[in-house]
């Protein structure tokens, strides 16, 4: 069996990679057999979520987001 685990939270103070480390330890404790791979989104290029705060406040830093 093969797990994907997808990190999407891209912002500062995100907990995602906690996440995927507590379901890493729950999968070996449960002894289950499976290849798991992490899918971490702030690898990726994606310049509308690169901005510190949340979009829903409207500020924007980035000169491509405000664009």
């Amino acid at each position: 069996m093969k797990i994907q685990i997808i990190i999407g939270s891209v912002r500062l103070g995100r907990i995602g990679p906690e996440l995927e480390k507590w379901i890493k330890n729950a999968l070996e404790e449960n002894a289950v057999q499976a290849e798991s791979e992490i899918i971490d989104l702030k690898e990726r290029p994606l310049p509308m979520d690169d901005e510190p705060g949340l979009p829903v406040l409207g500020h924007y830093d980035q000169p491509h987001t405000r664009a």
